[in-house]
């Protein structure tokens, strides 16, 4: 029964699957993997621009941990818009795993809902 409430989620993901970036933080991540998957973490050595890159006396380097855009990276050998679905996931793995949590504390693993139709999740995760 618990899963019935992450239904409309994956519906919902899957209708409004996003076609391209929608905020500057993605467009960040993207061109990040971009530059890693050239082999390098200086975006000068890749010869791609991104916004929020500092000077360190050498190279131009990322203001953002290479932490997720490592993860896209390697998602994007799936396809570009394959990198879409890295949040969605990342969000129904937490959801089954706040759920199970719940019910060993002897709660409801239902209140689990409310992290996943959150509006900030709901925002991250599309």
């Amino acid at each position: 029964m618990l899963w019935a409430g992450a239904v409309p989620f994956v519906a919902l993901t899957l209708v409004f699957y996003p076609p391209i970036w929608t905020y500057m933080d993605e467009n960040i991540y993207i061109g990040l993997a971009n530059v890693l998957r050239h082999g390098t973490l200086y975006a000068d050595q890749a010869g791609i621009q991104i916004p929020y890159l500092g000077w360190n006396g050498r190279h131009l380097v990322p203001q953002y941990p290479p932490g997720m855009p490592a993860v896209i990276a390697l998602w994007s050998y799936l396809g570009w818009q394959a990198i879409f679905w890295i949040s969605p996931l990342a969000l129904l793995v937490g959801f089954a795993a706040f759920a199970r949590w719940l019910k060993l504390k002897g709660l409801s693993p239902r209140y689990a809902w409310l992290c996943l139709y959150h509006p900030t999740m709901i925002f991250y995760a599309r």
